[in-house]
């Protein structure tokens, strides 16, 4: 579900690893949990460090 990018090391959202709706809406709100612990617009787009 995620892929490791070396270079940047940082972990990436693989969109095409989805299987299901249900699969689908579970990630979402496991994310959208997670995000308010984050710093900075740029881990809305991926992981990276908190």
């Amino acid at each position: 579900m995620f892929v490791y990018n070396d270079e940047t090391r940082n972990f990436w959202f693989n969109a095409n690893s989805i299987d299901s709706e249900h699969e689908f809406w579970l990630v979402s709100v496991i994310l959208l949990l997670l995000m308010p612990t984050c710093h900075g617009v740029r881990n809305y787009v991926y992981f990276g460090i908190c």
